[in-house]
């Protein structure tokens, strides 16, 4: 009997002890896990990757807008009635348009939606031209209408009203006479600068 109560302290002890060695063991200050901190990218030797930039969709400007085809109302018939020719100052030339040349016409030939060219030319230097292209022009068998653009060197606009002295351009060609009269107006920035009343011999009318 003595020996059975033994044996049943005995193994009392030995779970007690068991069971105390485990609690110590599991609840050691030195087996506690730490908490995870939050290290900065700098730390961990890691680069940022950066933020990628939102780029705004950019406004497409609208293209400007093309020089406009010119407007030549030509009221007389072709066929019958030549408006062709290089057009100088018949006599002396004004000093207020000492740098202008001549009125070149280029009305033949032509067929629809091209129905020729009104230029202006004049001298910006010795030996160098310039022009104006007739942006509007009204032909008909007597009378000749027109304004330019901007001369490109001297951004000079001109304006011609007349008519013309003959139907048959070809008689007069190269006779130094009087075959075209009218107005020659020059302006600047919308500003008239020059006017007179012009007329012109014709020249240059090919074979």
């Amino acid at each position: 009997m003595k020996r059975l109560i033994l044996y049943g302290l005995a193994m009392l002890l030995a779970f007690a002890f068991g069971f105390g060695v485990d609690r110590l063991v599991k609840y050691s200050p030195d087996n506690e896990v730490a908490p995870v901190q939050q290290l900065p990218p700098a730390a961990l030797n890691v680069n940022p990757v950066p933020a990628t930039p939102v780029i705004p969709i950019a406004t497409i400007a609208p293209a400007p807008s093309a020089t406009p085809n010119p407007t030549l109302i030509l009221d007389y018939d072709r066929e019958k009635i030549v408006r062709f020719g290089i057009f100088y100052i018949n006599g002396r030339t004004p000093r207020e348009f000492a740098d202008f040349d001549s009125i070149e016409l280029d009305l033949i030939g032509a067929e629809p939606p091209y129905d020729g060219y009104i230029s202006v030319n004049t001298v910006s230097a010795p030996g160098r031209y310039d022009r104006a292209i007739a942006m509007f022009a009204l032909v008909t068998e007597r009378r000749l209408l027109f304004v330019t653009s901007r001369t490109r060197k001297s951004e000079v606009e001109y304006r011609f009203d007349g008519e013309f002295l003959t139907k048959d351009l070809r008689s007069m060609e190269g006779k130094n006479k009087a075959a075209l009269r009218g107005t020659l107006t020059k302006m600047k920035n919308g500003r008239k600068i020059a006017e007179r009343v012009v007329s012109f011999r014709v020249e240059h009318m090919g074979c």
